[in-house]
């Protein structure tokens, strides 16, 4: 998807096209921010599993996760292990993920980036 640009115009008032030119530049500030090209992704996760999530951002990935959802205990932990010994996933094409300690099945949201 690319972004259009904006329509530029001018104003009378300098005051008001001083503030629409600093809009315009905070715009384009945050349409190079990483996270405007990532995705948000709902995924559930036994206990004690791994779960691996393809994303094909073909950039290295950071990510985000959301507390669990599911009824789960406050005692468990999400862990990003793509780069683990045994794993070792190609980070541009995949994420994995390894939930344990919350006794059932979760759901989170993982954005990645």
């Amino acid at each position: 998807m690319s972004l259009v640009p904006p329509v530029i115009t001018r104003v009378a008032d300098e005051g008001v096209d001083r503030v629409l030119r600093a809009i315009r530049a905070a715009v384009a500030e945050l349409q190079g921010v990483p996270i405007v090209g990532g995705k948000s992704i709902t995924v559930t996760i036994g206990n004690n599993a791994n779960k691996w999530i393809p994303h094909n951002l073909r950039r290295p990935a950071k990510l985000h996760i959301s507390p669990p959802r599911g009824g789960a205990s406050s005692t468990g932990r999400v862990t990003d292990i793509t780069e683990e010994a045994g794993v070792s996933e190609d980070r541009t094409k995949v994420v994995v993920l390894r939930a344990s300690g919350w006794g059932v099945p979760i759901t989170v949201d993982v954005w990645i980036y």
